[in-house]
């Protein structure tokens, strides 16, 4: 019970540190990424956030978050050198608002390699 209650702080924090972290915007709607997704079309997502991933990495992991692809975001955020405490916001925040795939967070925390905070 304990366990909940921490877990549920540290989502909270986790939620306005997200919220609070950048203003860029994905020039994408997250309902068109979303609609590819149900169509089952992964690589027209690919191709769509590709373009954007160097520059705006954050926001590209979490609209793959937020879009349903958590699977799809934990391996681009494995792929990324020197991840920091931004990139695994953008991958935990979507999930963090919604009850079912909360659940998934404590086997993407022990499948993600520990974040480096910048100074």
């Amino acid at each position: 019970m304990a366990s909940a209650a921490v877990l549920s702080a540290s989502g909270h924090r986790l939620l306005s540190t997200a919220s609070t972290a950048g203003s860029t915007k994905l020039p994408i709607p997250i309902s068109h990424l979303r609609r590819l997704v149900q169509a089952g079309r992964l690589a027209d997502i690919d191709a769509t956030l590709a373009p954007l991933l160097p520059s705006q990495c954050v926001v590209v992991l979490s609209a793959l978050s937020a879009a349903g692809l958590p699977d799809r975001t934990s391996a681009l955020l494995k792929t990324i050198r020197s991840p920091t405490a931004a990139h695994l916001n953008a991958l935990l925040a979507p999930l963090l608002r919604r009850r079912r795939l909360a659940l998934l967070v404590p086997y993407i925390l022990s499948a993600t390699p520990p974040s480096r905070a910048t100074p």
